[in-house]
């Protein structure tokens, strides 16, 4: 019986995943990319807070790489960039319970920042041309703004589904 939940949680979590890569890859008037939420890392955050024991570091690498080979961009990014991002939700996962959704915000803020800003580097130290100016942080802004809907959402299929 457990083998079947599992498998079928495991399923659940990565069609959120589906969910959130074609939020990523929806085609946006030119204005608002800048703004693009991180959708696969907001989602990422959630479900490690929520099952720690079923996403983790192993679960974001592979995340990344399928999001490096889908976008084809430089391999490995990604995969390095989910993984802080997993490594820090991991690591405060606890506290980050007892938050309230504000403060959630602003740690979902910080970390897809701290994302941004690593992804900024490497790619600026790989030689590729990156923004000019801080607009690469705009997608972190609304990331954090859009946390607590993003949240409801997902704690609503996790409760529907009753995944453990």
């Amino acid at each position: 019986m457990t083998g079947g939940r599992g498998l079928l949680a495991g399923f659940i979590i990565w069609a959120t995943f589906i969910v959130a890569w074609v939020l990523a890859v929806m085609p946006l008037p030119i204005s608002w990319m800048p703004w693009r939420p991180e959708w696969l890392s907001v989602f990422l955050i959630y479900w490690v807070i929520a099952l720690p024991h079923r996403m983790g570091l192993v679960s974001a690498w592979f995340l990344g790489l399928l999001v490096d080979a889908g976008l084809g961009q430089v391999l490995g990014l990604h995969a390095l960039l989910y993984c802080v991002v997993a490594y820090s939700a991991m690591y405060f996962h606890l506290r980050l319970r007892l938050f309230t959704r504000a403060q959630q915000a602003a740690f979902v803020l910080l970390i897809i920042s701290m994302q941004k800003l690593i992804g900024f580097w490497a790619l600026t130290g790989a030689g590729f041309n990156v923004a000019p100016d801080l607009s690469y942080l705009y997608g972190a802004i609304t990331s954090a703004l859009l946390w607590p809907l993003t949240f409801s959402f997902l704690r609503y299929w996790r409760r529907s589904w009753h995944l453990a």
